[in-house]
Formats: structure tokens, sequence, C-alpha cells
């Protein structure tokens, strides 16, 4: 795989993750399960279990439930930020790996991608939400499905 390519994939992997932080994660738990070209060694074998596939993706639709409440802390704010970074790392470390690549280099891209898309995607709601008064609820919706967009367009992109 040349660079260009691994750190788009995992980029985009970790913009997931900061979109929605469990989406993120699986978007790897899927890939790592259906579509990887090699086994990883453990304990990263647990990330593609299909008990892993399973309930990350529960945890990606209780995380787009809760999101919508007001008890759900902004993702900036340390914590949140630190966690998606980490799923990003994961995440992109994981794909690379797979692939017979560097876990860290992907890993390091997949979490600058996770912590520039927290950052940018906090900041559009907010405008969107300011400037175009829409309910906040609307535009989560939206980044919801653009997530999710995303991740099923990269794991077919992944899975070539």
């Amino acid at each position: 795989m040349d660079t260009t390519t691994l750190s788009r994939q995992a980029t985009l992997l970790g913009v997931i993750t900061g979109m929605r932080s469990m989406t993120g994660l699986a978007t790897i738990s899927a890939y790592l399960n259906h579509g990887a070209p090699q086994e990883l060694g453990a304990p990263w074998d647990r990330l593609g279990s299909p008990t892993a596939d399973a309930v990350s993706k529960v945890a990606a639709l209780g995380e787009m439930i809760a999101d919508k409440t007001p008890a759900i802390p902004a993702r900036i704010k340390p914590g949140p930020l630190v966690g998606r970074a980490l799923i990003g790392a994961l995440g992109g470390g994981s794909f690379a790996q797979s692939r017979g690549e560097s876990a860290l280099t992907g890993a390091g891209f997949g979490a600058l991608g996770a912590i520039a898309s927290t950052f940018g995607f906090y900041y559009l709601r907010q405008q969107i939400d300011n400037r175009l008064h829409m309910p906040d609820f609307v535009v989560a919706l939206a980044e919801d499905a653009a997530a999710v967009t995303l991740a099923l367009r990269w794991l077919q992109d992944a899975e070539q």
C-alpha cells in the first residue's frame, strides 16, 4: 500500500471518529471482522471479533441517541477529545497493521484526523445552529448521517 492511500484511509477513519467516536470504532471493527487482508495478533485481534463488531455497532447507535441530550459534555473538552484521539489512533494503527504497514504511522494519521474533525465539526455545528437558526437536533441528525455515509464509503474503499 502506498503512503498516500494509507494516510488518506487512516485520516478519514480519524475524521469519522471525530464526528462520532463510536462510529469510528464500529467502522474499524467491521473492517477487521469482514475485510482485513491480514489477521492482527493479540490483543488487537479482539477488535475484529464478531462480538466486538456487534458491541461497537450498538455503542455507535447509543452514542447517536445520547448526543441529542444536554447531559453529554462537549466533544472538545479534554476527556472526550483525548478519547476521540485514542480511538482514532487505534483505528488508524489497526488499519495500517492489517495492511502490513507501520501501525505507528497509521495511528498518527488516525489521531490527527480525529482531533481536527472533533474541533471542525463541533464549530461547524455551532455555526449552523447560530447562523441558520436550525435546531441542534436537526443538525446533529445530519452529522449522524454524514458520519455513517463516510463510514460506509470508507469500508468500500478499504476492502478494495
